[in-house]
């Protein structure tokens, strides 16, 4: 609302008749809008603007997977693990896939491997257990967010041991792990 207003002697009665109608008019207005039981606009009414819509089918990684360390494994019985943490945001429903491909196996020097498996937790509750790394997320896992903003915090687990029947030999051993947000 817009209101304009000229100036005039304070004193003159034409001046003092105008502010007291807008300050009646004022009082009146303050009064229809804090009234009780109007809440609610009629049923005719309609609004100037539309209601903002829904937010569209949306997902993005905040960061990245930090690399995982493993501490070294000694002998034929030692296991090593580790994991990582990264935060998912999304409005839908999504899927998370990982890479099969022996990129996502520990590899090492010549031909030499280690037994490698991956784990998914999402929000500390593991979704995932620890599966051989071709098998990993095969089929995805679906990540539900009811239509409305969610962030979501996403831990890959990694653990190594030497396969059975083998005896790679020393040295550092290195893998890739992909994870993919479908929706």
């Amino acid at each position: 609302m817009i209101v304009t207003a000229t100036h005039q002697k304070p004193d003159s009665p034409r001046a003092q008749l105008r502010w007291g109608l807008l300050l009646r008019f004022a009082g009146a207005l303050l009064f229809l809008l804090a009234a009780p039981g109007r809440a609610e606009p009629p049923e005719h009414f309609q609004p100037a603007r539309p209601a903002p819509a829904a937010p569209q089918a949306f997902a993005m990684w905040l960061g990245n997977l930090e690399d995982i360390n493993l501490a070294p494994i000694t002998n034929t019985q030692s296991v090593s693990t580790g994991q990582s943490q990264c935060l998912l945001l999304s409005t839908c429903e999504v899927e998370i896939s990982a890479d099969n491909s022996p990129n996502s196996r520990l590899n090492g020097p010549g031909q030499d491997y280690l037994s490698t498996e991956y784990s998914l937790g999402i929000n500390g509750d593991e979704e995932e257990p620890f599966t051989a790394y071709d098998f990993f997320l095969s089929p995805p896992v679906t990540v539900e967010c009811g239509g409305r903003w969610r962030l979501v915090q996403v831990t890959l687990g990694v653990r190594a041991s030497i396969p059975p029947g083998g005896a790679p030999n020393a040295g550092q051993y290195n893998a890739t792990q992909t994870l993919t947000a479908h929706w």
